[in-house]
């Protein structure tokens, strides 16, 4: 008897964790993504859709998180690649629609494929006490799954702001970087150096950004040193010998020759 109600109590503790009909697609890209998966959840400090006990949609990309459940829930952490690493998580909950929905049969159909540099996505959905989740690339088949999250206008102001506190530097966005910085807007403000490198960058048809990512790095060639917009705006012009500018969209360097 005392063993018999071991075992009912553990095929009730079971079923009761278990909620859903647990399945994950056997390609290695999804195997490779779920050893993660725990570890993930954690650092995103987001619900377990494995255990959950409506549907859902969560779409894992790079530095973020989307989930489309009852109340829609974007989650991204930011993570500094300077000498100190920080990291800095950003969460709203929202009201938005997918550009497109997706089943658990409409994404067992998708054959992706994984080009260099594809940072992949992996989707979990959870559809009437069934979850789902697999892998998928970066072609045309597996675009058509990458829901966006249509925010409202008081959670785009919320992101926004967000930005807003970030330190200027460099952060990870999949296996490449952004540079995050913040342009001199006020044309009183702008120093003779800055306003040298704004006809520069002109005539080589690149436009400083206005959004916080997306914009050059300046380097020092005889000192090493990285400058941010605001550094750079107070190097006295007559300290300078010539700037140079390579790169193109939002890879640009300028490196900067000091006298």
């Amino acid at each position: 008897m005392k063993k018999l109600t071991l075992i009912l109590l553990f095929v009730s503790t079971t079923f009761s964790f278990a909620q859903n009909t647990i399945e994950v697609n056997p390609d290695d890209n999804t195997k490779i993504y779920s050893r993660n998966l725990d570890k993930n959840i954690k650092k995103f400090n987001v619900p377990d859709l494995r255990t959950a006990p409506y549907n859902a949609i969560r779409v894992w990309e790079a530095n973020q998180v989307t989930t489309y459940a009852n109340g829609n829930t974007y989650v991204s952490l930011f993570e500094n690649n300077e000498t100190l690493k920080k990291e800095y998580p950003f969460e709203v909950s929202y009201a938005g629609i997918p550009e497109n929905t997706i089943t658990i049969a409409s994404l067992k159909e998708v054959t992706p494929k994984f080009p260099i540099d594809c940072f992949r996505k992996t989707i979990e959905i959870v559809e009437n006490g069934k979850y789902y989740r697999k892998t998928v690339g970066c072609d045309d088949d597996s675009y058509k799954l990458a829901l966006r999250p249509t925010f409202s206008n008081a959670a785009q102001t919320a992101y926004n702001d967000f930005l807003k506190t970030l330190e200027p530097g460099q952060y990870r966005f999949g296996m490449s970087t952004k540079n995050l910085d913040y342009p001199i807007t006020n044309e009183a403000d702008k120093s003779e150096l800055y306003k040298l490198l704004e006809k520069k960058l002109a005539e080589k048809q690149i436009t400083i950004q206005s959004t916080p990512f997306g914009h050059p790095t300046f380097h020092s060639v005889s000192t090493k040193k990285t400058y941010t917009y605001k550094e750079f705006n107070e190097i006295p012009f007559n300290k300078v010998k010539d700037i140079s500018i390579y790169g193109s969209g939002d890879r640009v360097q300028v490196l900067v020759s000091l006298k």
